[in-house]
């Protein structure tokens, strides 16, 4: 997941970085998104959900949507 990882607007995330949900799209198939992922829940960078939908433009493209 490069893109993830240095990215600019995402700043002193260090729960993210080899997290394990996010290794492999497996893990976040399972949980609906990252909505429900206990390592990325309270989390300040995604409190405010403003760029879930750059996010999710990306996981959609390859899972279905567990809305």
């Amino acid at each position: 997941h490069r893109g993830l990882r240095g990215h600019r607007g995402r700043r002193g995330h260090r729960g993210l970085r080899g997290h394990r949900g996010l290794r492999g799209h497996r893990g976040l198939r399972g949980h609906g998104g990252l909505r429900g992922h206990r390592g990325l829940r309270g989390h300040r960078g995604l409190r405010g959900h403003r760029r879930r939908s750059h996010r999710w433009r990306q996981l959609l493209r390859r899972v279905p949507v567990p809305r």
